[in-house]
């Protein structure tokens, strides 16, 4: 049996480069080329080990959100997208300014990653099966739409977009071994199940917006916009 504490790199998967069943470490993006590199993160892990089997154990208590590039990049839908006549029945609406706001994961389960993984490594192959659950690291738009700083043009808002860190899920089958001539061959399938975030409007933001003239009525039912399915 083997105990790990600190700041770790945990690398399960057994591809070559970037790795499906890689999902404990957050993202380093700081180079946007390379998908494989990741953040090491304080953790604790437990492995057992008898003969061929191995059972591992991982918790990473304290959330980390994935380290972006330097080079701005836009993550967000544009603010034409948000606000187009098909979503607000209106015509063309200048959007002044688009802030986003970040929720962190709250303390507990809700910002823990935890992590489980059987593997056999035999003469002929090494399989593995393994189970992580933790926030994501990278955000999702999710939440109320806000209208902030409304003008007194009534063809102008300011937009405030909510954006948090989903839990998901994922499961994976790990396969390497050799096939003849040292030919190495190694497979990898996961089930990846996120959580739903959607993007939505209230009714009171959109009321102002009718007492400013820029909507001739409130829509029925509230517009809204699946950011991710949870499929």
């Amino acid at each position: 049996a083997d105990l790990k504490i600190g700041s770790e790199r945990l690398a399960w998967g057994v591809s070559d480069g970037f790795s499906l069943a890689d999902r404990i470490n957050p993202w380093d993006l700081s180079d946007p080329s390379r998908f494989d590199q990741r953040l090491s993160v304080p953790m604790g892990a437990i492995s057992v080990s008898h003969g061929s089997l191995q059972m591992e154990w991982v918790i990473a208590p304290f959330f980390q959100p994935a380290l972006l590039p330097t080079q701005h990049i836009d993550l967000t839908t544009s603010a034409e997208d948000l606000f187009d006549a098909q979503a607000t029945g209106a015509g063309p609406t200048e959007v002044g300014t688009l802030e986003t706001r970040l929720t962190l994961p709250d303390g507990g389960t809700m910002s823990s990653t935890l992590g489980s993984r059987l593997r056999w490594t035999g003469s002929w192959a090494d399989i593995a099966l393994s189970w992580t659950h933790g926030p994501d690291s990278l955000p999702q738009v999710d939440g109320d739409i806000s209208l902030v700083g409304l003008q007194t043009n009534q063809d102008r808002v300011d937009v405030a977009i909510p954006m948090r860190f989903p839990l998901v899920h994922v499961g994976a089958l790990e396969l390497r071994t050799e096939l003849p001539a040292d030919i190495n061959a190694w497979a990898e399938v996961t089930l990846t199940l996120p959580e739903r975030t959607v993007a939505k409007t209230n009714e009171w933001q959109l009321q102002a917006l009718l007492d400013l003239g820029t909507i001739s009525e409130i829509p029925d039912p509230l517009p809204s916009t699946v950011t991710q399915d949870g499929e």
